[in-house]
């Protein structure tokens, strides 16, 4: 019998992920993994996809013309929450059953790394840092969260976690906007729903945790910055698009904005000479966030086990169009 072959668009997958590559050779399955860092191409997919019966898949785009060419696909299981690089409508059309994964390791991987973020930013800890390697004395007054308003822009799974390590912080207030609101969740952890307007106005710090999606393009823009209050903290570790990040950096320059941390870029990698690029109180990671050997283990696991499910005639949890 013909070994299914399940092409691996995550780099490093087998130092990275042992266990779950493990888990898919023991099913008798023949990986085909990526040896590089960038992410395939549509046309490098588009030449490969023809002999492929399921998809590990990391960045590289999964659109009308990749599944025209892979006749014999059945799933593409992504290397994470985000979905913005699966064509869903189109893996309908050809019968391919798209899923992500939502395990709560990456959730709070991605909750801990903003939080990280969030506190670094206000605490001016990296240009600090670079003081003191330089033996010099310069000694900053930051801020505290203890007290403060912190808005969360998307309340789902990563959302609510963010939720849960503000509790231990004593903050005066926690508001999310989410359009579609998870009442129970959110009076469990102290939540309080309010409109986008609203968390704006009202939030010292603020956390985007939203999909990518053509509705949430620059989200944060110009006209919510100028609602927001003098010296808001903002950080980004859901997607570039979800904020206009020249905006932002007017706001750095203005003193609207105190302090950001950014995870995600519209273009990745950035171009080298972007503006924002050059501020000292913005905290800057390569997209980073997930990036655990906690969530690690996880994501592979579960992502390994929904290719599984399809080839063996299940449907997934956590499918996306079915």
């Amino acid at each position: 019998m013909e070994k299914k072959r399940i092409l691996v668009g995550v780099s490093n997958y087998a130092k990275n992920c042992p266990e779950a590559r493990k888990l898919l050779l023991d099913k008798g399955y023949e990986l085909i993994e990526i040896d590089r860092e960038d992410p395939y191409t549509k046309e490098e997919l588009i030449q490969i996809a023809g002999d492929i019966d399921g998809v590990i898949a990391g960045m590289e785009p999964w659109c009308e013309e990749v599944f025209a060419a892979a006749p014999k696909l059945k799933v593409v299981a992504r290397f994470g929450v985000g979905f913005d690089t699966v064509d869903l409508e189109a893996a309908k059309r050809h019968g391919i059953i798209a899923c992500n994964v939502r395990s709560f390791m990456l959730s709070n991987s991605v909750a801990e790394y903003a939080l990280t973020l969030m506190l670094a930013a206000m605490k001016n800890v990296i240009p600090m840092d670079k003081v003191m390697h330089e033996n010099k004395w310069d000694r900053f007054t930051g801020s505290q969260l203890h007290g403060k308003t912190i808005g969360i822009m998307g309340f789902g799974a990563i959302g609510r976690c963010f939720a849960r390590l503000m509790k231990g912080f004593e903050v005066k207030e926690i508001l999310a906007y989410d359009p579609y609101p998870n009442e129970e969740a959110a009076k469990e952890l102290g939540v309080t729903f309010a409109s986008k307007e609203e968390v704006l106005r009202k939030c010292d710090c603020l956390t985007l945790h939203i999909p990518n999606t053509p509705e949430n393009y620059h989200f944060i823009d110009k006209a919510e910055l100028d609602m927001m209050k003098d010296g808001v903290v903002i950080v980004n570790t859901a997607r570039g698009p979800a904020w206009n990040l020249d905006a932002v950096y007017e706001g750095i320059r203005s003193g609207k904005v105190g302090a950001a941390g950014v995870d995600v870029y519209e273009q990745e990698p950035p171009e080298p000479d972007m503006p924002i690029l050059s501020c000292p109180n913005v905290v800057f990671q390569p997209h980073s966030s997930s990036e655990t050997w906690e969530s690690k283990l996880a994501v592979s696991m579960d992502s390994a086990q929904c290719v599984i499910d399809v080839l063996e005639g299940r449907i997934p949890k956590t499918a996306l169009n079915v």
